[in-house]
């Protein structure tokens, strides 16, 4: 793997409560992805599991079709979210949940 940084990642309603924080920061390397910073957050939290699965479609290996998952203001699609690599450039990773309206 090449040099590491520091990413910082915010979570948001439902997947703040499971994951039992609201942002982190993770020492990451690069040319690692997003399911690399999400097994991450899979085994360093007790409720990590639940997060993966609630972010997660592993049958179809796409993010779930609700999830939202923004890199430094650009919205990641479900068809390649998983795969993208994660430059060392960015600071900021969101991870949103579905969002209700009315």
């Amino acid at each position: 793997m090449g040099a590491s940084f520091t990413l910082r990642v915010q979570f948001f309603a439902n997947l703040r409560e499971i994951i039992g924080i609201k942002e982190t920061s993770i020492n990451f390397s690069e040319n690692q992805s997003v399911d690399d910073l999400l097994q991450i957050l899979r085994k360093s939290y007790p409720n990590g599991e639940e997060f993966y699965q609630n972010v997660v479609d592993e049958a179809n290996q796409n993010l779930q079709p609700y999830v939202k998952i923004i890199i430094d203001g650009r919205i990641l699609f479900n068809n390649i979210a998983l795969n993208t690599i994660i430059s060392p450039d960015v600071k900021t990773i969101l991870i949103f949940p579905p969002v209700g309206g009315g």
